[in-house]
């Protein structure tokens, strides 16, 4: 993935460190998702081209798989700035990289084939403009499947709990509120709405309405409609009658609004990811003298992973945790490839139980092709703490070129499988594994792979420019300003610090007022890309909306 460092670098040292220097950009109401993207007009059920793309923060990166006018399998790079919801930037060849198997070796970068310009309607639609061809629209690539699992609302095992925020029409948070996905016996969708119920250091939530949910366009798309639901009363936890939702599960991110009635009716617009998702089987009695309960239990992990346990007290129960660690979508990069010089790249996009792997590589001849496949992913197993994929990639030819007709793209070769393992089990941290796994390609041995951080802040006050909401006390805070060692509001009377002895982890936030606090809040800094309970992103320090914006 080094064939975009050197391009990256120039365009990271001058990306401004406070927002009023980003105001000069244009800022978006949303952000687009991150993985495998395809022109909706060329999906056809057979091979064609496809974008992987990748946005943090203003800054685009996009890998191009497509097609020689010979019909070679061939990809393209581009990168710059987004200036609001648009950029336009030159597409580069490269030659001369490592292939499967080989010995590590540096790419060049050829003259660009012609300016691709990409615009974003939201997070998950939007269009392009490769050389010498017009405008046609872009999407994200869902899965949308029939198939029992963990996650598919239509099919689904367990539960699925996703967190999202309300949002009214000037773009202030209305509700804090959990929905938990079931199924029942006869097959249809039930989705349950809590309210948030802060707890002085943790949340808990407050089930305050059912409802019955059917398929709109897509398994992922949903319309629920309330159903009357007998909830115990809680003090001093307020909930409004809402009476319609309208859902989009689009890989780990949810959207959507809902129909808020009351005095007031109003229409609040849904942002929000999966937390987490799970069911479990008895197995009857084992263990120790044959009186422990046994149970499996299967789990798919955004935030963290299980690991398998005994417990007896009253009764005993050994439950054994299969755990699915779901890693960033996007754009990686194996570690010791990173050498400043253009190499190869890998775009990874896990949905559910299925990952697709895009291998942006070269041929032994040093053009450049791709290889791409994809396959089921699971637990690898209950005292591992580890995830897998085994992923055969096949190689392409005979689609279509820039400027050159339309026409399905056939297989030429089978390169073999690729192998991607995520683990927390220890000496890993709980979170590595979002961000750091292990691949291995055809032909070579196992080695390290990171997510790639384009926007990877430099300091503490880089990193919390912007909107956040804090959870815990109902807040929303706009820190624009840097004051010191701290963070501020722009009148500077609230302000956020990192925490003594927190390892850049941890921060404080409040309104200091003389020898007292107006009010103060202990706070965890959100991991990388997803946050934490504690504290969630609402706009990035350019004032880029996060979220995927409202659904259509």
């Amino acid at each position: 993935m080094a064939a975009l460092t050197s391009t990256l670098r120039s365009i990271l040292l001058v990306s401004c460190v406070a927002l009023p220097c980003a105001s000069t950009w244009a800022a978006r109401n949303f952000t687009p998702q991150s993985g495998t993207w395809v022109v909706s007009s060329e999906v056809d059920g057979k091979p064609g081209r496809g974008l992987a793309i990748d946005v943090q923060g203003n800054t685009f990166f996009m890998q191009v798989f497509g097609y020689e006018k010979n019909g070679d399998a061939t990809f393209h790079m581009a990168t710059g700035q987004l200036d609001g919801d648009t950029i336009t930037a030159p597409l580069i060849r490269y030659t001369g990289g490592r292939s499967f198997g080989s010995a590590a070796r540096d790419a060049a970068a050829e003259q660009s084939v012609g300016d691709v310009t990409v615009s974003f309607r939201n997070g998950l639609k939007g269009t392009v403009q490769f050389p010498g061809e017009p405008a046609v629209a872009i999407e994200r690539f869902l899965i949308d499947s029939n198939e029992v699992s963990l996650v598919n609302p239509l099919a689904q095992l367990g539960y699925r709990t996703s967190r999202v925020l309300a949002m009214d029409e000037g773009g202030a948070v209305a509700y804090d509120w959990a929905i938990t996905m079931t199924r029942r016996e006869d097959g249809v969708a039930m989705a349950r709405l809590s309210q948030a119920y802060p707890m002085s250091t943790y949340l808990s939530y407050k089930p305050f309405q059912d409802f019955e949910c059917y398929r709109i366009r897509s398994s992922a798309q949903l319309d629920c409609k309330a159903i009357p639901t007998k909830v115990d009363e809680w003090p001093d936890v307020k909930t409004p009658q809402v009476d319609a939702l309208r859902l989009w599960f689009a890989a780990e991110e949810v959207l959507g609004s809902a129909r808020v009635g009351g005095d007031q009716p109003a229409n609040v617009s849904l942002m929000g990811r999966t937390r987490g998702a799970y069911y479990w089987t008895s197995a009857g009695l084992g263990g120790p003298n044959g009186r422990y309960r046994l149970r499996d239990s299967f789990e798919q992990s955004f935030h963290g992973a299980s690991a398998p346990f005994e417990s007896c007290m009253i009764s005993c129960e050994i439950t054994m945790v299969y755990s699915t660690l779901m890693p960033y979508n996007g754009t990686w990069m194996v570690e010791d490839e990173i050498t400043g010089k253009p190499g190869r790249g890998l775009a990874l996009d896990i949905q559910g139980e299925t990952a697709i792997l895009q291998v942006f590589n070269y041929r032994a001849d040093g053009q450049p092709t791709f290889h791409m496949g994809s396959a089921g992913y699971g637990t690898r197993g209950a005292d591992s703490r580890a995830s897998l994929a085994v992923i055969p990639l096949r190689e392409y030819a005979g689609g279509k070129s820039l400027g050159g007709p339309t026409q399905p793209a056939r297989v030429k070769a089978e390169a073999g499988d690729a192998q991607i393992e995520f683990s927390a089990a220890p000496p890993a941290t709980e979170t590595s594994w979002w961000d750091d796994g292990k691949i291995k390609l055809p032909g070579e041995a196992p080695v390290r792979i990171r997510r790639l951080q384009m926007d990877a802040p430099a300091s503490f006050a880089e990193r919390m420019l912007g909107e956040w909401y804090l959870p815990f006390i109902g807040k929303t805070l706009k820190l624009v300003r840097v004051d010191g060692d701290a963070v501020t509001t722009a009148n500077g009377k609230e302000r956020c610090t990192l925490s003594q002895g927190s390892q850049g982890t941890d921060l404080s936030c409040g309104q200091p007022q003389g020898n007292a606090w107006v009010w103060f809040q202990r706070l965890k800094i959100p991991t990388s890309f997803r946050d934490d309970d504690s504290m969630i992103r609402l706009r990035d320090r350019f004032g880029n909306a996060a979220g995927l914006g409202k659904m259509e």
